[in-house]
C-alpha cells in the first residue's frame, strides 16, 4: 500500500477523504493553490487524522524529492500555466516506482462554451479575437510528460457529455 499520497489540486477535499478512508495507514497530503479551498477541505476532514492540508502551487511544490508513493489529481491540470514546470515537479516528488493518476480536460472540451463565448465577443468586440482556455490533446500531454522525465505513460481518453441548465451552473461546477 502507498505510505505517502499527494492529492494535488485537492479542492474541496473529496478525493483526499476517499483516499483516507481506503488507505487508513497512509499519510494523505491534500494540496491546493487556493487557500480558501484548503480551509474548506480542513473543515470536511471528518476527524480523519491521516489527512494533512496544505496550500501550495503545483509548479513549485514545497516537498522534498522522492516523497510520494502515489499522486492523484482530478480536473486541475488544464488550469496550470506551465505544464512542463508542473510535470517536472511531479516527477521530482514522486518516488521511483510511484504512480500518478490524473484527469484533465482535453482538446475539444467545453466546445459549446467556447463557441458561445466567441459569438458573444464577435457581437460586442468586432475588432478583437477572444481568448479562450486552450486544452492540450493526448499527444501534447504525453510529449510534455516524456520531456520532463516520465516513462511508462498510459493515457486514456473518452468523451463525457454532461448537460447543465444554464451557463452559471456549468461555471460553478467547473470551479
Amino acid at each position: 500500500f502507498p505510505k505517502n499520497i499527494l492529492d494535488i489540486g485537492s479542492g474541496t477535499g473529496n478525493i483526499s477523504i476517499n483516499l483516507a478512508e481506503n488507505y487508513k495507514f497512509s499519510k494523505i497530503v491534500a494540496c491546493d493553490i487556493a487557500h480558501g479551498m484548503s480551509v474548506f477541505a480542513q473543515g470536511k476532514r471528518n476527524g480523519q487524522s491521516n489527512i494533512h492540508i496544505a496550500t501550495a502551487d503545483t509548479e513549485t511544490l514545497p516537498y522534498p524529492s522522492n516523497s510520494f508513493d502515489l499522486i492523484a489529481s482530478n480536473l486541475m491540470f488544464q488550469w496550470v500555466t506551465d505544464l512542463s514546470k508542473a510535470f517536472a515537479e511531479l516527477h521530482r516528488v514522486i518516488k521511483e516506482n510511484g504512480y500518478i493518476y490524473l484527469t484533465t480536460l482535453a482538446e475539444g472540451s467545453l466546445h459549446e462554451l467556447k463557441d458561445s463565448f466567441e459569438s458573444a465577443c464577435q457581437m460586442s468586440y468586432k475588432d478583437t479575437s477572444p481568448i479562450f482556455q486552450k486544452f492540450n490533446n493526448e499527444k501534447e500531454l504525453k510529449s510534455l510528460m516524456t520531456y520532463t522525465g516520465f516513462n511508462n505513460i498510459s493515457l486514456d481518453t473518452w468523451d463525457e457529455i454532461r448537460f447543465y441548465p444554464d451557463v452559471e451552473t456549468l461555471l460553478r461546477n467547473l470551479k
